[in-house]
């Protein structure tokens, strides 16, 4: 069994690439539909899903485009922590997906990775991840291993999936909307459409699995299973969305307010239309 041994660390690229995506829509002309998520887990001060005991610390975050399944791992004890990625796992309705680097590729299960690989652009890549520079100022990557060793006091970080492939709900077209003051210009109105749901009706469940043990040999394995859903959705124009503009990052790139920006939210861009807007 290989070990990926970590310290501290901070997947540079990942972070900065999801900085540099958020910082504007696609489509400015377009609609985005916002994803609140509900779990039964405790929220933190930065309002993020956490799980925690005596050995570790598990934080989620979920915003972005289609959503970031991103998992973050605190050993807190004084000892090496051992996660198998083989045996964790992140599942959306029948759609099960190995967190782990996926050995026996058939059509099928191709398709499937494909619709939720996220800053991946070919399924070879999907199993490395590029967290560092070189001394060179050159981007590397790293092969992602079945298993990772995270070092006492040490923080570990996989963001490998999507939530959800890119589709939108389907609002009823009879539903009425709420008007509220624009973000984008002031003394505007936006019309905003919002559709609630609970554990058992709503049209997006989830759960990730992770599988640890405080030994390389795993003969004291434990796993833990966390499960989500979607418990309200809201339809409104990229603009709203948005809102105004900010300030610049250092490459001149725009940022935007963004003022839905929530780590247990996350967002799908939608073309006009496809709006209920449009369909009425």
């Amino acid at each position: 069994m290989r070990i990926f041994k970590t310290g501290i660390i901070v997947l540079l690229t990942v972070f900065a690439s999801s900085i540099a995506l958020a910082q504007d829509v696609k489509n400015a002309s377009g609609y985005v539909q916002i994803f609140d998520v509900r779990s039964k887990l405790d929220t933190n001060n930065r309002q993020q899903y956490y799980y925690e005991n005596d050995l570790l610390k598990i934080t989620y975050l979920f915003w972005g485009e289609k959503g970031k399944m991103k998992v973050s791992i605190e050993n807190k004890s004084d000892k090496p922590l051992y996660i198998d990625w083989a045996k964790s796992f992140y599942q959306i309705n029948d759609d099960k997906l190995s967190y782990s680097p996926e050995e026996n590729i058939t059509e099928e299960n191709k398709k499937v990775y494909m619709r939720y690989l996220a800053n991946n652009p070919t399924l070879t890549s999907m199993d490395y991840e590029m967290n560092s520079y070189s001394a060179t100022g050159t981007l590397y990557d790293t092969k992602v291993e079945g298993v990772t060793k995270i070092d006492k006091t040490s923080t570990y970080t996989r963001s490998k999936y999507h939530i959800v492939p890119g589709d939108v709900y389907k609002f009823d077209v009879a539903t009425v909307p709420r008007s509220e003051a624009r973000n984008d210009e002031a003394g505007g109105m936006a019309d905003v459409y919002e559709v609630s749901f609970d554990a058992a009706n709503s049209p997006i469940t989830f759960q990730s699995v992770i599988m640890y043990s405080v030994n390389e040999s795993f003969t004291d394995e434990q796993q833990l299973a966390h499960e989500f859903y979607v418990s309200k959705i809201t339809e409104t124009d990229a603009k709203h969305f948005r809102a105004p503009k900010i300030g610049k990052t250092m490459e001149g790139y725009p940022i935007y307010k963004f003022p839905f920006r929530k780590s247990t939210k996350f967002y799908v861009e939608m073309d006009k239309k496809y709006s209920i807007k449009e369909r009425k």
